[in-house]
């Protein structure tokens, strides 16, 4: 199945760590690429980018959009923040709002992901995160 990195086990197996590094900074590297051609394309200004994403889009939109910085928001849906212990929310990233969505009866990705997620945002420094 296609994805935007490998992981190791899935459901109440899983922890957030079995993502596999080299996959997400690859992909970082082609959602980092795809918005720059946009930008150029467009006209457009980061800040007037929102980066969405479902399930490990979501954990992608999360890794590029708050480590970088300087987009207009973030929304995940069911996704969380990956490798946490290597995750860091830019400066510049502060303001930026996030929205997480997440149901309550996820096997794949745990809803106490999603709250752990909003939680290692807010400790961040993060200003503006809700979670639906």
């Amino acid at each position: 199945m296609p994805s935007w990195y490998d992981i190791e086990a899935l459901g109440a197996e899983a922890t957030k760590a079995t993502a596999k590094a080299g996959g997400i900074g690859r992909s970082a590297a082609r959602v980092e690429a795809m918005v720059k051609k946009e930008m150029e394309e467009s006209g457009l200004e980061k800040k007037d980018i929102v980066l969405s994403g479902f399930s490990q889009g979501g954990a992608m939109s999360y890794w590029v959009g708050l480590q970088e910085g300087g987009y207009g928001g973030v929304v995940s849906m069911s996704g969380c923040i990956v490798r946490p212990d290597e995750f860091r929310l830019s400066p510049e990233a502060v303001d930026t709002p996030v929205i997480q969505c997440h149901g309550t009866t996820d096997p794949v990705i745990l809803p106490k992901y999603a709250q752990e997620t909003v939680d290692h945002l807010r400790e961040s420094g993060a200003k503006d995160v809700t979670l639906v």
